[in-house]
């Protein structure tokens, strides 16, 4: 007997039940941990940078999907669920989850090629990205350290989201 067929089964919709909440831990984090970077003022975050912000964990998330399980048909509909939540909890209106829709796969599609590119330069490409889309220009030096501290957030997010999909994938089989 193998050991694939001594795993238990989990599904689609439990797999995603549990990355949406971490999901939901990474991003509180990334944005407490943002807005504690900023000593010199304490203002709220714009739209635009809440909606940034949540991008990062979900690239992340993905990330990690996608590096432990390859591209099968369950990373797509884990996928496809946890975009379903992300809209359906932050977007009521339907042309601001269209508008959405298509703000996460531009900078889906930013961010992926970035970090597919040569290792060397993708820490630099990705912070430069990140400052491009959410300050627009560099204003001061807290937005080198919002910089640094998004990018290296980033890599904890999938390195942790990897560990629960090896601890995950150890014991179960998505069906």
């Amino acid at each position: 007997m193998d050991s694939i067929s001594k795993q238990e089964e989990i599904s689609v919709q439990h797999l995603s039940d549990s990355l949406w909440n971490l999901f939901i831990e990474n991003y509180r984090s990334l944005a407490k941990g943002v807005n504690g970077l900023d000593e010199e003022k304490q203002e709220s975050f714009t739209d635009k940078q809440y909606l940034e912000l949540m991008i990062i964990p979900m690239i992340a998330t993905i990330r990690a999907l996608t590096q432990k399980f390859g591209d099968i048909q369950e990373v797509s509909d884990v996928f496809i669920e946890i975009q379903n939540r992300f809209f359906e909890r932050y977007f009521k209106d339907s042309k601001e989850k269209e508008s959405l829709e298509k703000l996460f796969s531009e900078r889906y599609d930013e961010y992926i090629k970035v970090i597919n590119d040569d290792p060397a330069d993708s820490k630099d490409q990705f912070k430069q990205l990140f400052r491009a889309n959410y300050f627009g220009e560099i204003k001061g030096m807290n937005d080198f350290r919002v910089m640094m501290y998004v990018f290296t957030h980033y890599l904890l997010i999938v390195k942790n989201v990897t560990e629960f999909l090896d601890a995950v994938s150890l014991k179960f089989k998505i069906v």
